[in-house]
C-alpha cells in the first residue's frame, strides 16, 4: 500500500508532463476548469466586479492610475449584457465604469464561496498569462479529493526558469517535484527546498494529508503557491470530506430507504388515481330505483305483489342485490283482508 501511495503521485507527474508537452495548456482552459461548477451569471458578475475594483473609481470613472493604458485585453471580458456600443477600449472601459453600479451585475448576490471560488480563478488566470507571456505554460489538475498536479512546461533553449519556492502547510499536504532528480522521478520538495535553476519543464504533485474523524477523513483548505523567477502560481483547494465505509453504507441505506417510499408513494399515486377513476365511474353509472311493495293474497294495482307469509328482507335481497337500501321493514300501512291480510312497503335501490 504504502509503494502504491508512492507511485501514484510518481505516475501522476508524469502523465501530466507528457500532457503539458503534448498540447498547449492555455490559461482560458485552466480558468474555466477552475470554475467549473459555478453558474455563468454568478462568474460574469465576480468577473465585472473585479474589472470595477481595479480599473474603476467609486465616481464611476476610469481611474487616473489606468489613463494611458491599452485596455483591449480586459474589455474582453466585459459581459455583453452590458451593453457596450463602441469599438474604441478607451471609450468602453469609460461607459463600463459608468454603467456598471447601476446594472444587474452589481446587484446580484454571490455567495461568499462562490465569490471566492471565482477570484481566485481570476488571480490564477492572471498569474497563468503572466508567465505564458514569459514563456513558461503553466497548468495544473486535481485528482479526486486528494491530490493535485502542476506542470510547467517550456524550451529550456529559448527560457531560463529558476524555481524559486513552494508555500504550503506541511501538516495538510506533502509535495514531490520532478524538478531536482537529473533522471526526472519525483522527490520531496518542502518550503525549506533551496531555490535553484530548473534545466527542463516539470511537474509538482502534492497529496493531501487527511486528519481522521469518526465519519471519515477530512481534508481543510490548503492554498498551494509554486513561485518562480517569473511569478507565482497559486491554487487554492476548498475544504472536502471522504466518508468512511461504515457511514457511506448508512448514507446508501438510507438513499435506498428513500427510494422505496419513493416508489412506494408513486404505487400509491396510481392506485389512488385508479380508485379515483373507479369511483368517479361508479358515481356516474349510479342509479336509483324506487319500489312500491304489497304482501297479502292478492295483488293490488300499480303495487308489485308478494304472497301471504313473504319476509320484507327476502324482497329486499330480491330486488336490490349489492344495492344500498333506503325505507323500512316497517310497512307504512297494513289492514286486514283475505287469507292473511295486506302489508304495504316503499323502499329503494341505490345501485353504485
Amino acid at each position: 500500500m504504502r509503494y502504491l501511495e508512492r507511485l501514484i503521485p510518481m505516475l501522476l507527474s508524469i502523465i501530466t508532463v507528457a500532457q503539458a508537452q503534448t498540447k498547449q495548456a492555455a490559461c482560458e482552459v485552466v480558468y474555466s476548469d477552475s470554475v467549473r461548477n459555478i453558474s455563468s451569471e454568478t462568474k460574469r458578475s465576480v468577473e465585472a466586479n473585479s474589472l470595477f475594483d481595479q480599473h474603476c473609481s467609486a465616481s464611476g470613472e476610469v481611474k487616473s492610475s489606468g489613463m494611458g493604458i491599452d485596455f483591449s485585453a480586459v474589455v474582453k471580458n466585459i459581459p455583453v449584457k452590458l451593453g457596450i456600443n463602441t469599438s474604441n477600449s478607451s471609450e468602453a472601459m469609460q461607459q463600463f465604469c459608468k454603467i456598471y453600479q447601476t446594472s444587474d451585475y452589481a446587484q446580484l448576490d454571490v455567495s461568499s464561496f462562490n465569490s471566492s471560488v471565482v477570484t481566485d480563478a481570476l488571480k490564477l488566470y492572471n498569474q497563468c498569462k503572466v508567465l505564458e507571456g514569459n514563456n513558461v505554460k503553466a497548468s495544473h489538475v486535481t485528482a479526486g479529493t486528494r491530490a493535485v498536479t502542476f506542470s510547467f512546461d517550456f524550451d529550456k533553449n529559448k527560457v531560463n526558469v529558476v524555481f524559486d519556492h513552494i508555500q504550503f502547510d506541511t501538516s495538510l499536504a506533502k509535495c514531490t517535484s520532478t524538478a531536482f532528480n537529473p533522471l526526472g522521478f519525483p522527490s520531496v520538495i518542502s518550503p525549506k527546498t533551496r531555490r535553484s535553476t530548473i534545466s527542463r519543464p516539470f511537474s509538482v504533485t502534492c497529496v493531501r494529508i487527511p486528519q481522521k474523524t469518526p465519519n471519515g477523513n477530512r481534508y481543510p483548505p490548503v492554498s498551494i503557491e509554486i513561485s518562480t523567477n517569473f511569478g507565482p502560481y497559486v491554487v487554492n483547494l476548498p475544504g472536502d470530506q471522504e466518508y468512511s465505509y461504515q457511514v457511506a453504507s448508512k448514507a446508501l441505506a438510507q438513499i435506498n430507504l428513500l427510494k422505496s417510499q419513493v416508489t412506494k408513494l408513486n404505487t400509491d399515486k396510481i392506485q389512488d388515481v385508479a380508485l379515483k377513476d373507479a369511483l368517479s365511474k361508479r358515481i356516474n353509472d349510479a342509479n336509483v330505483t324506487a319500489h312500491t311493495v304489497v304482501v297479502g293474497q292478492y295483488g293490488k294495482g300499480g303495487w308489485q305483489h308478494f304472497g301471504c307469509d313473504t319476509k320484507i328482507a327476502d324482497i329486499w335481497k330480491l330486488l336490490c342485490p349489492n344495492s344500498k337500501i333506503f325505507g323500512s321493514q316497517n310497512s307504512v300501512n297494513s289492514h286486514s283482508g283475505d287469507q292473511c291480510g295486506y302489508s304495504y312497503y316503499l323502499f329503494a335501490c341505490l345501485n353504485i
